[in-house]
């Protein structure tokens, strides 16, 4: 498991790093202070990487590397309950949808680790799925569809930083 973590320190280092040397922006920058929200898409053992940073004056960062280069792109975003809608959007790299929704593992019962690991359950059940999510982080954010579905099989994010709404623990 150490291994793993340490895989996936040094993965985001890399794409922070090489998003740092590409993303040159002429406003007043953002500082990790105004920072409210920060995903990844999870490892895959792959060097495609997506980021995507949520600020508290409501703008967005997305970065997009693969290979030796990065795509950045900025923009605002609104928050309704738990549906963040990205204003201003471009498709970039596997985000191809402007509505995200948050799913907070503590507000999730076993229905959503078997459809999210519909297509693995039998390798193990629902309560492995997860238990390794939440070595991973505390929630995910899937794209949504037209119709407000979530998009299972599309890139999702695993959440590193949530300040949009505290969460409270279920006793």
């Amino acid at each position: 498991m150490k291994r793993i973590q340490f895989q996936y320190f040094v993965y985001f280092t890399i794409v922070i790093a090489l998003g740092m040397l590409s993303c040159k922006e002429k406003s007043k920058p953002l500082t990790e202070d105004d920072k409210v929200f920060h995903g990844a898409t999870p490892y895959d053992g792959s060097i495609d990487g997506l980021n995507i940073e949520l600020y508290n004056d409501n703008t967005y960062t997305i970065m997009h590397s693969g290979g030796l280069g990065a795509n950045f792109h900025k923009g605002s975003y609104t928050l309704s309950g738990d549906t963040i809608t990205l204003h201003d959007f471009k498709k970039l790299g596997p985000l191809e949808r402007s509505r995200l929704l948050v799913f907070r593992y503590e507000e999730q019962d076993s229905t959503y680790w078997i459809w999210k690991y519909s297509n693995s359950i039998g390798a193990a059940t629902w309560d492995i799925f997860k238990a390794g999510d939440y070595h991973m982080g505390k929630e995910d954010v899937y794209q949504l569809n037209e119709h407000n579905i979530p998009l299972r099989n599309s890139y999702h994010f695993a959440i590193a930083l949530d300040k949009l709404r505290p969460t409270q623990s279920k006793n």
